[in-house]
């Protein structure tokens, strides 16, 4: 259900009061008498009730933070209800845990008297609350609308984001660990199959020399320092100041004071250690203090927790006792890595009974636990426990680990050194968290997957309006072929270096006849060659070149013709861009977009990767004329669009394009704050080197087809705050990891809610599967595709396949990348 836009109106405002009233009545009467409601109901009453109060500068709730405050009291206590008994239905329905997907969630216990005396306030309230006037605030970017779960859609069993889950983080899985052993971070479940796991983390214990390090210098590895530590003795977690003190002279090679200060050659970081550099807690890069040519100053903490040492591997517990402190390192002589001393003094460590993790006993070394303990995929969980310090970056930084999912029930054993290696290595592995992974709420589940608006990412070089689909154009060998009523043309691409040159840009391969990368085009069916006055249609073209900075290494800047490709000229570059940061054309409201990343560091980078809301330049209605534009909403559906991107090197880091979104029709934008392409709940960017699709199936629900990531389709029903994984049958022929590489296949969505999937790649040649709505089943494409696969066998696709009137069209290329073949198959002729 979309978000309701009131009008600025005293009788809106009361009809808004009135509907409330009205459905706080119904739900009071049916909880009263124990009848069940349906969830969609009370849903669309929470959503109107927040809605309200969200609203303050249009509806009857304007400045009431009580009111405001009782409705999300209100929608926490129907969330919750409805959590309760959904899981119970959900039990007795599936028993063994299996999965919820598509159950009708219904509700037979009635609320607590305290929810019912809440409705009944919160009723009162509104009947007595003032109509307030409109203020014209704009609203913030950082604002999100309330979470509105659709129908097929339940609620996730676990956070979807790392932020409900109690994590920062949103790059990658970052363990952190304190130096008193506890450690957390928040994990993403893959999209993998059902069934028990156990979440585990590990961490890889290189080869060393052996033998336990003594105190004082060791032979050979450079000059003995004198150290002192202060204070002498102490609990865990003390912070001690290291003083080191170096000999006047020494042999040559070594560290010792010059007239010079030792200008040039004092380190600014050494390496330290508890229990012994060789095999003991390594404190590696603690910065050092000069505080005169002979004397250093560093900093550590004394471990918390038990630690790891070597040869043998075992865990030291955290025990009373006298413990050295050493430092290596100082001069790059050999044996350094080694691990031997340059110098050592001793610390008395005084260990209190309260301790929390001395590892004192077996099996309290280390253990796991993930919240919840049952999710799916896509769904985000934390972890939190405790583990032995293995090492410690600076002062007070434990060396992170990494996380593994492993299949199969949690084990017993919390802590285990796994075989060594050729090379001598040792995994650590650390924990046994059980975890539940139930399978996905179900594509097929959805009432509907008919796009009724739809956007792809990336640039493509075959195109047409939507609203005129009668024109067409692609680029091809020789220049760009434009194909309309009665007319089929080759616009020629030779005047392309001299317009390209007007930027300050070159082509990027001046050797090679100008070929574009993608292209737009604007005309009416009445024009061609014979039209009305003899106008040609305008066509947009972008093309490679060499960007001023080299970052990235490639770029596109954007021509447009209006005389058929005898000349072209540049297109108007938005004020915060340059010619180089054009990313992409797009149609909005039947007329051609040149979008633009800003131009700022933030806005780009070698890998493609941009989390700006783009820059527009708009064609007039006829395309002969360019003027700024403004990003806008797609014209049905949540306000969802494909942001801003630089074009990336697909063969290694890809090229990210971010997903943007807005809750005030298009005023205000907001965009991942976090790296696109960063792995996170919900998608924040696409993998533009893989085929991607925006698409919105009902005036609230949003699909995500993006075949570069491990979750090839997801939903979101609230504008694209929050997203949910949602499951496909297996694909046949693709990899397990269910992700298409860059190049090599994709997936993308028809016009009657279908979903084709194809890869060249493939065993036995190219692979077309066709998954028709509510299918449980892929279905082959053979004699079907045949003619897709001839011009596919000549080379590569050179972009995903688009559809575009009645059929799908596709471009393929040679082998050697010198031609380009055009073709299409009518879209009915794609099913089972």
């Amino acid at each position: 259900m979309r978000r309701r836009h009131y009008k600025d109106s005293r009788e809106a405002d009361e009809a808004s009061v009135g509907r409330v009233q009205e459905d706080l009545a119904y739900i009071l009467s049916k909880r009263a008498a124990s009848v069940q409601t349906d969830t969609t109901l009370e849903e669309r009453m929470v959503a109107r009730v927040m809605g309200a109060a969200r609203s303050g500068n249009r509806t009857a709730l304007h400045g009431s933070t009580r009111r405001k405050d009782d409705a999300a009291r209100l929608s926490g206590l129907l969330s919750h209800h409805r959590r309760q008994h959904t899981r119970d239905d959900g039990q007795a329905a599936h028993p063994g845990g299996g999965s919820r997907a598509g159950t009708r969630r219904r509700h037979y216990v009635p609320l607590a008297s305290a929810a019912a005396l809440l409705l009944v306030l919160l009723a009162i309230g509104l009947v007595l609350a003032p109509i307030g006037g409109r203020h014209h605030t704009r609203r913030p970017s950082t604002v999100q609308p309330a979470k509105k779960p659709a129908i097929g859609l339940p609620a996730p069993v676990a956070p979807t984001s790392f932020s409900a889950a109690g994590c920062r983080q949103r790059l990658g899985t970052t363990i952190t660990q304190s130096m008193n052993g506890d450690l957390s971070f928040c994990t993403q479940v893959g999209d993998i199959s059902p069934g028990q796991y156990h979440i585990v983390v590990d961490q890889l214990l290189l080869t060393g020399k052996g033998g336990v390090a003594k105190p004082g210098a060791t032979p050979g590895t450079g000059p003995a320092v004198e150290l002192t530590v202060a204070p002498a003795s102490g609990p865990p977690g003390t912070t001690v100041t290291v003083t080191g003190r170096l000999p006047a002279s020494g042999p040559p090679g070594t560290l010792v004071a010059s007239p010079l200060g030792m200008a040039g050659n004092k380190p600014g970081h050494a390496d330290m250690c508890w229990d012994g550099c060789r095999d003991g807690l390594q404190y590696q890069g603690v910065a050092l203090t000069w505080t005169s040519p002979t004397t250093f100053q560093g900093r550590l903490v004394i471990p918390g927790a038990a630690w790891i040492e070597r040869h043998p591997d075992r865990v030291a517990p955290l025990r009373s006792g006298t413990y050295p402190i050493g430092v290596q390192c100082l001069t790059n002589v050999p044996g350094c890595a080694g691990g031997g001393t340059e110098g050592s003094a001793a610390f008395q460590l005084l260990v209190p009974a309260t301790v929390k993790h001395a590892c004192l006993v077996a099996g309290s070394c280390a253990g796991l636990s993930a919240t919840p303990d049952t999710a799916a995929p896509g769904d985000v969980v934390k972890v939190t426990g405790f583990a032995p310090l293995v090492s410690v970056i600076g002062s007070n930084g434990p060396f992170v680990f990494q996380s593994e999912l492993e299949r199969g029930p949690s084990s017993s054993t919390q802590l285990r050194f796994a075989t060594p290696n050729m090379t001598g290595a040792v995994n650590l592995y650390i924990g046994s968290a059980p975890l539940a992974v139930i399978a996905p709420v179900s594509l097929a589940n959805l009432p509907s997957t008919k796009p009724l608006a739809e956007s792809t990412d990336g640039l493509s070089p075959v195109t047409a309006n939507p609203a005129n689909t009668s024109v067409m154009a692609w680029c091809s060998t020789n220049g760009i072929t434009v194909t309309g009523p009665g007319y089929h043309l080759v616009f020629p691409t030779s005047s392309v270096r001299s317009a390209i040159s007007q930027t300050g840009l070159s082509e990027a391969d001046p050797s090679a006849p100008s070929s574009c990368a993608g292209v737009g085009v604007m005309g009416n069916a009445g024009q061609g060659a014979g039209g009305v006055g003899g106008a040609l249609p305008v066509v947009a073209a972008a093309f490679s070149v060499f960007p001023a900075d080299q970052n990235p290494m490639v770029a596109l800047v954007a021509l447009a013709t209006l005389n058929g490709g005898k000349t072209w000229s540049p297109i108007p570059v938005p004020h915060g861009a340059s010619a180089d940061s054009f990313s992409s054309f797009a149609y909005s409201h039947g007329r051609l977009e040149a979008l633009f990343a800003q131009s700022s560091p933030s806005s780009g980078g070698g890998n493609g990767i941009s989390g700006q809301v783009p820059l527009v330049e708009e064609a007039s209605a006829s395309g002969t004329t360019w003027q700024a534009g403004s990003f806008s909403c797609p014209a049905t559906g949540p306000c969802i669009r494909f942001g801003a991107y630089r074009p990336g090197n697909c063969a290694m880091n890809g090229s990210f394009q971010s997903i943007v979104r807005s809750y005030d029709g298009g005023r205000e934008w907001s965009y991942p704050s976090t790296p696109p392409g960063s792995s996170g709940a919900g998608p924040s960017a696409v993998q533009a080197c893989a085929p991607a699709t925006l698409a919105a199936v009902s005036p609230g629900t949003e699909l995500l087809v993006a075949s570069g990531s491990p979750y090839l389709v997801d939903a979101s029903t609230d504008s694209g705050s929050t997203w949910q994984v949602l499951g496909i049958p297996p694909i046949p022929g693709l990899s397990p990891d269910k992700t298409f590489l860059p190049g090599n296949g994709g997936l993308m969505l028809l016009p009657d809610g279908s979903l084709l999937a194809w890869e060249q790649g493939s065993p036995g040649g190219p692979l077309w599967e066709l998954l028709t709505p509510h299918a449980d089943r892929w279905c082959a494409l053979t004699s079907l595709m045949r003619r897709a696969d001839r011009a596919a066998t000549q080379g590569p696709l050179r972009s995903s396949p688009v559809v575009i009137g009645p059929n799908l069209w596709w471009q393929a290329s040679s082998a050697s990348g010198a031609l380009l073949t055009t073709g299409h198959v009518p879209l009915a002729s794609i099913r089972c």
